[in-house]
């Protein structure tokens, strides 16, 4: 059951994000922060970037612990 709701919590997300956006960005790594680093997330966000044809994009735990907040806010300041 876990597997199933880390799934559907993954491919939500992924359905708030057009797969278009990564590209136009030119997105080449996502960093995983929080739960997203964990195994059980991890596999379903690649399986989500496969689907989605952003293969290219490279995970990467982030280094720090940080929240997703932080990304957004450091998109927004762009």
């Amino acid at each position: 059951m876990l597997v199933g709701v880390c799934e559907g919590v993954i491919r939500n997300l992924f359905g708030l994000v057009p797969p278009e956006l990564f590209s136009s960005l030119g997105v080449e790594k996502m960093y995983l922060v929080g739960n997203a680093k964990r195994k059980r997330f991890s596999v379903h966000i690649q399986r989500c970037l496969d689907e989605l044809g952003a293969s290219h994009i490279k995970l990467e735990p982030a280094l720090t612990d940080t929240s997703a907040a932080y990304g957004a806010a450091l998109h927004a300041l762009r």
